[in-house]
């Protein structure tokens, strides 16, 4: 745990712990996203990052109806390294159903 005071149960030092995170400039600064990646990926509830198919968005009157509806799903990013990468680039990913 990141402050003592909290994990001993000493609730006036967890209010000066409170105090002094509230303080201004003292904060961590927040993390930004890569909104590229947040719009390309998501997270499910099991925590696995899944992507949609490319070539989806154009030229759909030549495909096959299977082909068309193989669209609609999600396939998992398989690479690690390329899974950490996304959680690192976009950290507030919710997790879906």
């Amino acid at each position: 745990m990141r402050f003592p005071a909290l994990r001993a149960g000493n609730f006036i030092a967890a209010l000066e712990v409170a105090d002094w995170i509230g303080r201004e400039g003292t904060r961590l600064p927040k993390i930004k996203t890569h909104k590229a990646t947040a719009k390309r990926f998501k997270v499910r509830a099991s925590g696995l990052v899944v992507r949609e198919k490319g070539g989806s968005s154009h030229l759909r009157r030549r495909k096959s109806k299977r082909a068309k509806r193989q669209f609609n799903e999600y396939l998992n990013v398989e690479e690690f390294a390329s899974a950490k990468r996304v959680k690192r680039l976009a950290p507030y990913l919710k997790k879906q159903k």
